[in-house]
């Protein structure tokens, strides 16, 4: 075994290695593609219901345009997804480097 095989953990362990970079690779692209298809089937429904409508919220009331309405309400979910998936702070500092070797 040479000493670069020894330091990466074995050629094994490279292809393994290798392997779940492609599999991680190829879930964010699946995850693109249905994020990009979401995103235009709302500006489809937006588009075609761009009438006013009117809205009450509290003691508030006003006529805006539907396809303001979906376009806040849709941007509030996004954000709200985005916060809730994120990682806490200690969840962030106690993140592993992946090119780190776990055994030590």
């Amino acid at each position: 075994m040479s000493r670069d095989d020894e330091r990466s953990g074995g050629p094994d362990r490279q292809r393994d290695r290798t392997r779940a970079i492609d599999r991680e690779r190829r879930s964010r692209g699946g995850k693109l593609i249905l994020v990009l298809a979401i995103i235009v089937l709302v500006m489809l429904f937006a588009v075609q219901n761009s009438e006013s409508t009117r809205l009450r919220f509290l003691w508030f009331e006003f006529q805006p345009p539907l396809i303001w309405v979906i376009v806040v309400v849709g941007l509030a979910g996004a954000l709200a997804g985005y916060l809730v998936g994120r990682p806490g702070r200690a969840g962030r500092a106690g993140r592993a480097d992946p090119d780190a070797d776990a055994d030590g």
